[in-house]
């Protein structure tokens, strides 16, 4: 079983302005034996879980890392991918499979799973920093998702990266129902749904990481909406534009973007 990460009671500010954070402390063995149960216990639960949770919470860290994130914030979010599903255990079994009929109880259910991942994970410490991450992962940039309804940028941050990664994993792993999806076609459907249902600008980040580092191993066919790093589909209207420009309001570092000209050229003092 691979190791499972450290990490301190003590959160991480991404800020670049933010103090220096505390060397991360070793979790406790009993901290470690705990998760690893639980994700035994859930792919005992749901068949795969278990390997969809490390490989999410991989792919999280991977492109966390490459925006960015370092130190205790980072391994506050490869908690959060390990744990995110962990809500499903309190399911009943034929509820979490997709063939099931999607009654109201059934609906009401599945999606009060990230609520109690969350509260699972205040039985220790060490864990609070991942709980808004397994709470917000199944949030929409548009607030139709779920189970709070936070809309933009009230969504934690943990919980958009996360958003992301779930939903790659999901689309290229086989399932009862559904073929495996190739990862150009994964992206493709990522990048569609940028603005509505993904932080756009996370995305754009995203598909530049994935052909610049090798996050997505095969190389992008000719329908992916991304060729040689360059990103074809616009970010959908009605994000300010003093996002893609300016650091002022951004919540991770600018340089996972392709700088921009300015919208206006300077104006030369009379």
């Amino acid at each position: 079983m691979p190791t499972l990460p450290a990490l301190s009671s003590t959160p991480m500010s991404n800020h670049p302005h933010s103090p220096p954070a505390r060397a991360p402390v070793a979790a406790p063995p009993h901290l470690n034996q705990w998760v690893a149960l639980r994700l035994t216990a859930l792919d005992a639960h749901l068949a795969g879980s278990e390997a969809h949770a490390y490989r999410v919470g991989a792919l999280a860290v991977r492109f966390a890392r490459w925006v960015g994130f370092s130190g205790n914030g980072l391994l506050a979010l490869a908690w959060a991918g390990l744990l995110h599903d962990i809500g499903k255990l309190a399911i009943p079994v034929a509820w979490c499979h997709p063939q099931h009929p999607p009654t109201p109880a059934v609906q009401q259910a599945r999606h009060a799973h990230p609520l109690l991942g969350s509260y699972a994970m205040l039985a220790y410490a060490d864990l609070w920093p991942g709980v808004s991450g397994v709470l917000s992962h199944h949030e929409r940039w548009d607030g139709s998702g779920y189970p709070l309804g936070l809309r933009g940028r009230t969504i934690p941050l943990s919980g958009r990266i996360l958003a992301v990664a779930n939903t790659y994993d999901n689309l290229t792993t086989p399932t009862l129902n559904r073929p495996r999806w190739n990862p150009p076609d994964a992206l493709a459907f990522i990048a569609a749904h940028a603005g509505h249902q993904f932080d756009p600008m996370l995305v754009a980040a995203f598909l530049r990481a994935a052909a610049s580092t090798g996050i997505v191993p095969s190389p992008p066919s000719p329908a992916c909406p991304w060729v040689g790093g360059r990103c074809r589909q616009p970010i959908p209207a009605g994000q300010p534009r003093k996002d893609m420009n300016h650091g002022s309001n951004l919540d991770f570092p600018r340089r996972a973007f392709r700088p921009r000209r300015p919208r206006y050229p300077a104006r030369t003092p009379r």
